[in-house]
């Protein structure tokens, strides 16, 4: 055999030694790119879901806390970077989404023990049965409810300000003669506060048919606590909307804030038959989901919200389908919106703003519609959260802040409002007191918010 023939014979036996092994290589190239693949798609889709999530922020408010205690400063540019950032969080999210989570706030074993004990109180009060809960419902309808309820329809409130607005109208039509399927038992300011609210509502433990334990001691300490975390945000508001640091105080000094316990209560099957559903796609499957509170905004300056489980949902605009075309589109009523829901943050508090806040900022800053829905395969099961609602002084007067008079920005954290000469506003004057009972008759059924209700509510010939 020739030296070439040998070259021949030994370069093919390479080849076949080696074949198997670049055989190997090309499928373990392949393998590992169809698991790119998978996981880029499945990192997309994770993307898509938490997109959901992040439109409601979640702000650690623990940097603010610690440094207050040891510098009693809170002028914007005297502040840590960490708490200028806090201030500018909280402007953004009050701006874009009305909603946001604070953490940090609610960490020590003192705060814990506190929020147990109201829970477990809630949970005593509305396991009473129906007789027993009746003898301590609010009597006069045309009165701020406290006390026991369970008659509430919460998108009337909401029609009184969008009579002509049929966005708002097809969202709440469905559901706006329902009463919400929920109880609850409310508590006002304390009568020493000055608030001219009526009296707060015991439940009377010394009744045969009553065995709560602390019901009024929880609920007192828990309504302090968030007395004073609502002085807390609302110092960051005015930071935010580039006023004095104590903007708020004197504002808040005979406030009439109210803390509600909420039973959204097991349904029974004809019930859920009855009731509003909304159906969604997820993952080619179809789920259906019962409305248990209706669309709605809530009345006051701002809510902080305490919840065991997922179900509250916010409307907010959908970007996540949106082609550059549709970005460009100045026609605000093409503007197409979705339910996008609010996760469970451990350790979190729920803040969103009210009607109050948004009118005081001249619709700068957003009060967002939000309901609360509960999947059908768990209607059957009980949910539970505590609201603080934050109603300032009743005799103060809403009128545009200086940094939201002609469309400002709604402030931005040290910064400077516009002139008052340019001032313009989207709302007549009125107290906050008028905006809140305007908003509660309109709930109760008893009257629609227009001005000469407002005037019958103050003068009590409703």
């Amino acid at each position: 055999m020739t030296v070439s023939q040998l070259n021949t014979l030994g370069m093919m036996t390479r080849m076949i030694l080696i074949a198997p092994l670049l055989f190997f290589v090309y499928l373990v190239v392949i393998a590992i790119s169809v698991v790119s693949f998978a996981a880029a798609a499945a990192d997309d889709n994770n993307n898509n879901g938490n997109s959901e999530e992040v439109r409601v922020p979640v702000i650690d408010l623990g940097p603010w806390l610690l440094e207050k205690t040891k510098n009693k400063t809170n002028h914007f540019h005297l502040l840590t970077e960490e708490q200028r950032n806090i201030v500018q969080q909280i402007q953004k999210a009050c701006k874009d989404v009305g909603f946001f989570q604070i953490t940090g706030v609610i960490d020590s074993d003192d705060d814990q023990e506190l929020f147990q004990r109201t829970w477990n109180a809630s949970r005593e009060f509305f396991d009473l049965s129906t007789n027993e809960k009746l003898l301590h419902q609010t009597t006069d309808g045309t009165k701020y409810p406290y006390g026991y309820e369970r008659t509430e329809i919460l998108t009337k409130g909401k029609m009184m300000d969008n009579k002509n607005d049929d966005e708002v109208a097809s969202v709440v039509s469905s559901q706006q003669q329902l009463a919400d399927l929920k109880e609850t038992f409310a508590v006002g300011p304390p009568d020493e506060n000055g608030s001219g609210m009526p009296s707060r509502q015991w439940i009377d433990s010394s009744s045969s048919n009553i065995s709560i334990k602390d019901f009024q001691s929880s609920l007192e300490a828990y309504y302090r606590r968030m007395e004073d975390l609502a002085l807390i945000v609302l110092e960051i508001f005015s930071l935010a909307l580039d006023e004095s640091p104590t903007f708020f105080e004197n504002k808040m000094d005979h406030h009439m804030s109210a803390l509600r316990l909420v039973h959204y209560y097991p349904l029974l099957e004809q019930q859920q038959q009855q009731h509003p559903s909304t159906s969604t796609m997820q993952k080619n499957k179809s789920s259906t989901r019962l409305i248990r509170a209706g669309a709605h905004t809530d009345y006051g300056a701002l809510t902080i919200l305490a919840t065991q489980k997922e179900g509250l949902e916010v409307l907010l605009r959908d970007n996540t389908n949106t082609s550059s075309d549709d970005k460009n589109e100045s026609d605000d009523n093409e503007i197409k919106q979705r339910w996008f829901p609010v996760p469970l943050v451990p350790g979190s508090l729920i803040v969103n703003l009210g009607d109050l806040m948004q009118r005081w900022t001249n619709d700068e800053w957003v009060s967002t519609m939000h309901r609360v829905v509960m999947p059908s395969t768990e209607a059957h099961e009980r949910r539970y959260s505590m609201a603080y609602f934050v109603n300032i002084n009743g005799d103060t007067p809403i009128e545009p802040l200086k940094c939201c008079r002609g469309g400002g920005g709604g402030g931005g954290g040290g910064g400077s409002g516009v002139d008052d000469d340019d001032s313009t506003s989207k709302y007549k004057v009125i107290t906050a007191g008028e905006h809140l009972m305007a908003k509660h008759l309109a709930s109760m059924g008893i009257a629609d918010g227009k001005d000469e209700d407002i005037e019958s509510a103050i003068n009590g010939e409703l």
